[in-house]
């Protein structure tokens, strides 16, 4: 029995979600097949809250598709992880990236801020996900994207855009990056088990962004 198999035979009483019909893609829509089964992926693992328990064959089936479908897009779960963390990182990147540049840029700590909403409302609206993702180690010799270390460096470049502009911080920009993902996204599932508001958590990241610049 191949590994796959296994964990497809172990995990399929935890597997989350329906069954659902789905319509077959026209010739050349192979790429809105496998961006559906990415975002399926994604919805599972959040609702599971481990990579152990996905399996391609649950993938499938809340895709609405054959198993065997799934692995002409992916060999195996680990080829599915990798294409879902460059998946997410580029659907986030783009996200934060408007924001900041919803924002002038004769404002870089605003375009900090912005972008730090942008990401607190990511984690909102995909709560699951965001604490396995976030989180999610990979071996040494792994290729997959570290979504953490997306996030970081997008934050570190915001830092250091704000230093050229002649703005002080507290804190080296790597170790000040590394301040906001920790604290931005705990904040966020703290919020999950107290009433809060969009306009709270817009608060805390204004206060967390101003203790980071020296006066």
């Amino acid at each position: 029995m191949t590994g796959e198999a296994r964990e497809s035979r172990a995990g399929a009483a935890r597997e989350p979600g329906p069954v659902r019909a789905r319509e077959r893609n026209r010739w050349g829509e192979g790429g809105r097949l496998r961006t559906e089964i990415l975002v399926a992926a994604g919805q599972m693992l959040g609702e599971l809250g481990a990579v152990e328990g996905l399996t391609l064959r649950g993938v499938a089936r809340r895709v609405g598709i054959a198993p065997a479908s799934i692995y002409a897009h992916f060999s195996d779960k680990s080829e599915l992880i990798g294409a879902l963390l460059e998946f997410e990182a580029h659907r986030l990147l783009d996200l934060v990236g408007r924001a900041g540049q919803a924002v002038d840029a004769s404002d870089p700590v605003g375009r900090l801020r912005a972008k730090l909403r942008a990401l607190c409302g990511y984690a909102l609206n995909n709560r699951g996900f965001t604490r396995v993702l976030l989180g999610l180690r990979m071996s040494e010799e792994s290729s997959h994207i570290n979504l953490s270390h997306t996030v970081i460096d997008e934050l570190r470049a915001s830092l250091e855009h704000c230093e050229r502009a002649g703005i002080r911080l507290r804190l080296p920009a790597e170790r000040a990056a590394l301040v906001l993902i920790t604290s931005a996204p705990g904040r966020v599932m703290l919020s999950y088990v107290i009433d809060d508001s969009d306009a709270d958590i817009a608060r805390f990241v204004d206060e967390l962004v101003s203790l980071l610049i020296a006066s």
